[in-house]
C-alpha cells in the first residue's frame, strides 16, 4: 500500500484570516499562525499519518515565515466511499489504478 498515495489526489487552498477574526485561547491571536487541515483516505497506519504530520509541519516551517510553535497541522480520516474526486467516488486507498484508467491523461497531470 503506498501511505502517500498519487500526488494528482492533493489541492491545497489556502484561506487568509483577518487579524481580530481568530481567536486561541479564547483571545484574538497576535502572532501569525499557519493552520494546515487535511482530509485523506482512511487506510492508513498510524505511523505513516504521523509521518505525514511530521513532513508537513516541517515543509511550513521552511518555506513560512513563523516559529515551529505557531504551526498547527490536522489530519481526518475519511473513508474513501464518503469522497468523490474528479466526480467519481475514491477507491480505496491502493486500488487507484483501475479508477483513474476512466478519465483522460490531462486530468492526471
Amino acid at each position: 500500500m503506498n501511505a502517500k498515495g498519487p500526488g494528482f489526489l492533493a489541492q491545497v487552498l489556502f484561506t487568509p484570516l483577518a487579524a481580530g477574526k481568530t481567536y486561541i485561547g479564547g483571545k484574538p491571536y497576535k502572532t501569525p499562525h499557519l493552520f494546515v487541515l487535511g482530509q485523506i483516505r482512511a487506510g492508513r497506519t498510524a505511523e505513516a499519518k504521523a509521518g505525514l504530520v511530521t513532513d508537513i509541519a516541517a515543509k511550513v516551517l521552511e518555506i513560512a515565515d513563523i516559529g515551529p510553535a505557531d504551526i498547527w497541522v490536522y489530519i481526518q480520516d475519511v473513508r474513501a466511499a464518503q469522497m468523490a474526486e474528479f466526480g467519481r467516488i475514491l477507491p480505496e486507498l491502493g486500488h487507484e489504478g483501475p479508477w483513474r484508467g476512466g478519465f483522460g491523461a490531462e486530468k492526471l497531470k
